[in-house]
C-alpha cells in the first residue's frame, strides 16, 4: 500500500484565488459546493477529474486524511460488530454483486448490509449479540471493544497493527477510549442531514462514564430495554461482590497494597454501584411502561424515553419535554407521554 501524504490544497486554492480572483465556495439555495477542485483545474487549464486523477496517481491524501478514514473505519467496525454490515463483503467486495443499471429501481438495502435482521445467517463468521446490545465492560462476553476487535481480525490479517494505528491517529490510547470519548459525536455528525439527526448506535451510560450499554436502534424492541436493565443488574452484582472483597481487604490493612489505595478503589466502586442502581431502575421503569418502540416515530422520539440514560445526546431530553407537553400527538410514543 502506498503511503499517503497530506495535500496542501487549501494553500493552493488561496494562491489561485489571490492571483485570479473569485471565491472558494459557491452557494446555491441551501446547498453548498466545494469549489477547490474547480479552481485548481482552472489554474492548471484542465478538467477537475484530471486533478483528482493526478492526486491519486501521486498518492496524495485530501484534507482531513488520514483521520477521516480512521473514523469511517471505526464506524464500519462498530456496524459490523452489531451486524449491520456484512464482513464477508467487507473482506471481498465482489460478493456485493453489481450495481443496478441507471434506470433500475434502487435496492432496498445498501450492497454491504447484512441481509438478516434478527440473527446472523448460517455459517456467518461473527457471532452477534441477541438482542443487539453490547456493553462497555472489560471481560464481558458482549463487550463492544471486543466485538470491534473480532470484526477487525476477520477483515485484516494484521488487525492489531491496523487498530493500533487508527487509535494513534485519532489521538486515543485504545479502541475503548475512542468509543467512550469520540465515537458518538462522530457518528451523530455522519448520520445527520439538514435538521434531521438519526444516529443508530446509542451509547447509554452512567453519569461517570464508567459503564454503559450500546443499543442498535433499528433492532430496538421492548426486549432490548429489558436486556439493557439485565446488563446493568449483572454489572451491579459484580460491583457489589467487588465492594465486599475490597472491604475485607481494607479491614485487613491492605493485603499487599496500601490501605489508602484500597480505600480509593473501594470509593470508586461504591460510586459506580450507586450509579448502576439508578441506571437499572430507570431502564426497568421504561421497559415496564408497556411501550413498544416504533421506528416510524423517528429516531429522536424513540430515544426520548431513554433521555436520562443518554447523556451524550442532550436533544433527547428536549424531545421528552415536548412529548410531555403534547407536541407529538401523532406519534405512537405519545400514548405514554404522561409516564415519561
Amino acid at each position: 500500500m502506498r503511503e499517503l501524504y497530506p495535500l496542501p490544497i487549501d494553500a493552493l486554492v488561496d494562491a489561485v484565488v489571490s492571483r485570479k480572483g473569485g471565491g472558494r465556495y459557491l452557494s446555491t439555495m441551501s446547498q453548498y459546493a466545494d469549489r477547490r477542485l474547480e479552481l485548481l483545474a482552472h489554474a492548471a487549464g484542465c478538467r477537475p477529474v484530471q486533478v483528482v486523477e493526478e492526486r491519486e496517481r501521486q498518492g496524495l491524501a485530501p484534507p482531513g486524511e488520514p483521520e477521516v478514514s480512521c473514523r469511517e473505519l471505526m464506524s464500519y467496525l462498530v456496524g459490523a460488530a452489531f451486524g449491520r454490515w456484512d464482513v464477508t463483503i467487507g473482506r471481498d467486495v465482489s460478493r456485493a454483486g453489481s450495481a443496478p443499471d441507471l434506470f433500475e429501481p434502487l435496492p432496498l438495502r445498501p450492497p454491504g448490509m447484512l441481509s438478516h435482521d434478527t440473527c446472523a445467517p448460517s455459517g456467518y463468521p461473527l457471532e452477534l449479540p441477541k438482542p443487539r446490545v453490547f456493553v462497555d465492560q472489560v471481560g464481558a462476553t458482549w463487550d463492544l471493544e471486543a466485538g470491534v476487535e473480532r470484526a477487525a481480525h476477520f477483515l485484516f490479517e494484521d488487525a492489531e497493527l491496523v487498530l493500533g494505528d487508527v487509535v494513534r491517529l485519532l489521538n486515543r490510547t485504545s479502541v475503548r477510549q475512542y468509543l467512550r470519548k469520540d465515537f458518538f459525536k462522530d457518528h451523530l455528525s455522519r448520520y445527520s442531514k439538514s435538521r434531521r439527526k438519526a444516529p443508530i448506535y446509542w451509547p447509554l451510560y452512567v453519569p461517570s462514564g464508567g459503564w454503559g450499554a450500546w443499543i442498535y436502534a433499528p433492532a430496538l424492541t421492548r426486549e432490548t430495554l429489558f436486556a439493557v436493565a439485565r446488563a446493568a443488574a449483572e454489572r451491579l452484582a459484580a460491583a457489589e461482590a467487588e465492594i465486599h472483597h475490597l472491604q475485607r481487604e481494607r479491614d485487613a490493612g491492605g493485603a499487599g497494597r496500601s490501605r489508602r489505595e484500597v480505600v480509593d478503589v473501594l470509593s470508586g466502586e461504591e460510586r459506580l454501584a450507586e450509579e448502576l442502581r439508578r441506571f437499572r431502575a430507570e431502564a426497568e421503569r421504561v421497559a415496564g411502561l408497556g411501550w413498544e418502540p416504533d421506528l416510524d416515530d423517528g429516531i429522536i422520539l424513540c430515544a426520548a424515553p431513554l433521555a436520562d440514560l443518554f447523556p451524550s445526546w442532550p436533544e433527547t431530553k428536549t424531545a421528552r419535554t415536548d412529548l410531555r407537553k403534547g407536541k407529538y400527538e401523532w406519534a405512537a410514543i405519545a400514548a405514554w407521554a404522561d409516564q415519561l
